[in-house]
């Protein structure tokens, strides 16, 4: 039998890539010299963290030239997110150290002002190569979903496009989510966190010899569709000690977990052992599992054995991201030894725990970073383990209490952020804040978990677990406010906590807010929903329908015309394609297209190196656009100011109009309906009305801010009768998040 040989540089989960061979059928052992890498059959360079420790690593070590030659020499080897990184040249993460740049291209982060960063979650894949690495799946490759978590990725050039194996999506960002040429593979996926599909693919890496002649050939045609981040369900476990000493997962009403019986005495609730719960989760479909140990405030975490021996059996068996959370802080033993949080989190990933989860010293954390006027000590637990296991590591759990109060002005909530509650609280309050607390949610602080969570998004959080003591085990679903207040303060994931009783309650808050996740412990248990039932409840909803059919939609509507707007095309055949196909595959139910700015003709193709593709590109274009008028009834192409001339409209702007009202202008004139306005809107894909009480329609496409979209629509003379016909018709609305999009719209496709 083959031995895999890992390279450990000594941050991260490096148990369950083991555990995940093992399960495959293999054995592994690590790397403790030079001579080992040399003498390696199989490489496999896992890694979470960051780009600088990685490097520092291989440089230390020695190993820096023995790796790059055991690549290049086209040996076995498997990098795993960091482990593909470090193949390129170099990463904005990183300016003191280069990669090891066996592949052109750099590492660039996420843009966060668009994106919630990092990328964490379940996504899909386009495959462009035949390859080994996807021999082994049950399905095609392309209708897998595989585990992202990482804030820094690489873009496709000409210059690695020979190297590309798979992109993914992200936003409007496509990004190279594995690599392959010859014996080298890497993935910017987790595959030992993807379940049965990513055993499958680890399998299908090693036992690579027996694959198919096309191995590392390029796919003839390849049809690429628009990968979306699913929205992930998270099994919790709060576990802690019963009585008796036994670790056992409980569950509490507004935070408390004791039974109360008849004759007096009570005990703790006591819901099952937590590695047969977790185990049970991950069958039943869990994204993700979470740990929460919550009497660890007042433990000695380093000392926590059995919660150790937990997480060890857990990742012998369970293949999804584990999250462990309590006691993640700096405290001195019993015997007088200082331990620092970063020590007590590398204990908790060296035992298979792939996030640590911070509560009461966030908090702490909080208060001292507003005290120093908003300057990071980078000694905080927050900081110093995202340092060494980047940002994905660490997730910040929040346990706020509402604050009822009269007003948005009421004195008692002077320098926190009130909201007006969509539904009263117990006695007809109206307005609240939301109140931090530590301890297990047992003692009150003076900060707000806005505040809170601003904070540990500045010292390195890279999620927040939002959870709520006044919903905790009420079953009347989530704090809608209290989640939407949080995911509109931040830029890095929130997780919604404490409240789900039924399927609806995941639905409702996936609509009304923009959170990432969604968490629920003690319907679970109980096996009053399951999860399987939840994400029904979400695909019937339209919350997961890209699982399966990422973009062609039913798209008719009775009585209603279909408009789609695309803009910035820049001459991508790409996006014409992708749209092409899905016309064919939904039975083409548009009745116009309006492609508003970006050149797309022929004619004005960017140069190329050589009149060779200069031609090719120029027949691919009209082929396209030939194709895509064949399928729609109507394309009308309106430049903008900046696109060059075009023989598909000779249209001269009229000079009253804005570039802006332009798309709006010629929509009338072409179409004779005076119901489509466009916009350029990412955060609402409608507006109410205008200054001059216009009600309108917008329809998404580009990232500038709404508030710019709204004095916009102010200057829109030419569409003043839009009123007039809003009631009776409907329009295709492309984009855009989708709370926001109203009931009578269609939303298909080409997602933000």
């Amino acid at each position: 039998m083959a031995h895999v040989t890992i390279l450990d540089y000594g941050a991260g989960n490096v148990r369950s890539i083991k555990n995940a061979i093992k399960v495959a059928g293999y054995e592994t052992r690590d790397v403790e010299s030079v001579e080992d890498i040399h003498n390696a059959s199989i490489l496999v360079f896992p890694g979470v963290g960051t780009f600088k420790q990685a490097m520092d690593f291989l440089i230390r070590s020695n190993y820096l030239t023995a790796l790059r030659d055991y690549i290049q020499a086209n040996r076995p080897y498997l990098g795993i997110c960091l482990g593909m990184q470090t193949l390129f040249e170099a990463s904005e993460e990183c300016d003191e150290h280069k990669g090891l740049g066996l592949i052109k291209g750099t590492v660039g982060k996420f843009r966060d002002d668009q994106l919630a960063v990092p990328h964490i979650g379940w996504n899909g894949l386009n495959q462009w190569k035949h390859s080994a690495l996807f021999s082994c799946l049950s399905v095609p490759a392309t209708k897998a979903e595989v585990y992202f978590v990482h804030s820094y990725h690489v873009l496709k050039s000409e210059k690695n496009a020979s190297w590309v194996l798979t992109t993914t999506n992200y936003g409007d960002t496509e990004f190279v989510s594995s690599i392959q040429k010859g014996n080298v593979m890497a993935t910017q996926f987790h595959p030992e966190k993807s379940g049965a599909i990513g055993i499958a693919i680890i399998k299908g890496f090693i036992e690579r010899l027996s694959c198919t002649p096309n191995h590392d050939t390029p796919i003839n045609q390849v049809v690429a569709r628009h990968t979306v981040l699913s929205k992930r369900i998270v099994a919790c476990l709060d576990v802690r000690s019963n009585d008796a000493g036994d670790l056992v997962v409980t569950k509490g009403d507004q935070y408390d977990v004791r039974e109360k019986v008849t004759d007096g005495v009570d005990s703790v609730r006591n819901m099952g052992k937590p590695v047969n719960l977790c185990e049970r989760y991950y069958q039943e479909g869990a994204d993700e599992i979470t740990f929460l140990n919550i009497c660890s405030f007042r433990e000695q975490p380093i000392g926590n054995l059995p919660m150790l021996k937990v997480l060890e059996a857990c990742s012998e068996k369970v293949f999804v991201p584990l999250t462990i959370g309590g006691g993640i802080r700096d405290y001195v033993d019993n015997n007088q030894h200082t331990h620092s949080a970063l020590d007590v989190a590398s204990q908790y990933f060296r035992a298979g725990a792939d996030k640590v989860s911070i509560g009461s010293d966030a908090v702490y954390a909080a208060e001292s970073y507003y005290t120093n006027g908003m300057k990071l000590s980078k000694t905080s637990s927050i900081e110093t383990i995202s340092a060494v296991y980047g940002r994905q590591a660490v997730v910040v759990s929040l346990d706020p209490r509402r604050v009822y109060v009269a007003s948005f002005y009421d004195e008692k909530a002077k320098g926190h952020t009130v909201v007006k509650l969509s539904n009263p609280g117990p006695n007809g309050e109206e307005y609240c804040w939301y109140q931090a607390t530590v301890r297990g949610g047992r003692e009150l602080r003076k900060i707000d978990a806005v505040k809170v969570a601003k904070a540990s998004q500045s010292m390195g959080a890279g999620e927040i677990l939002l959870n709520c003591v006044d919903m905790d085990g009420q079953k009347a679903g989530y704090d809608i406010d209290l989640v939407h207040l949080v995911k509109s303060a931040v830029t890095i994931p929130v997780i919604a906590s404490s409240g789900a009783g039924t399927p609806q309650h995941f639905i409702d808050v996936f609509e009304k807010t923009a959170c990432d996740a969604a968490l629920a412990a003690g319907i679970f248990h109980r096996k009053e929903v399951s999860i399987q039932n939840v994400k029904n409840g979400m695909e019937a909803a339209g919350i997961q329908e890209y699982r399966l059919h990422p973009l062609a939609k039913e798209l008719y509507m009775k009585e209603a015309i279909a408009i789609l707007l695309l803009s910035d095309l820049n001459g991508s055949t790409k996006r014409i394609t992708q749209l092409c196909d899905v016309l064919e595959a939904s039975g083409s139910p548009l009745d116009a297209i309006i492609i508003a700015g970006g050149f797309v003709d022929a004619n004005v193709i960017p140069n190329y190196e050589t009149e060779e593709a200069q031609s090719r590109a120029e027949g691919d274009m009209t082929a396209l656009l030939s194709r895509l008028e064949s399928l729609v009834c109507r394309v009308i192409y309106v430049p903008s100011e900046n696109d060059p001339p075009t023989t598909k409209s000779a249209v001269v702007h009229p000079p009253h109009l804005t570039p802006f009202s332009v798309n709006c202008f010629y929509a009338e004139e072409k179409l004779k309906t005076d119901i489509f306005v466009c916009g350029e809107s990412r955060e609402f894909a409608y507006c109410e009305e205008d200054s001059s009480g216009y009600a309108m329609r917008i329809i998404v496409q580009s990232q500038k801010p709404a508030r710019k979209c709204i004095m916009q629509c102010q200057q829109m003379d030419a569409c003043q009768a839009a009123d007039a016909t809003l009631e009776k018709q409907s329009i295709l609305i492309v984009g855009g998040p989708r709370e926001s999009v109203r009931k009578n719209a269609i939303v298909t496709g080409m997602r933000q």
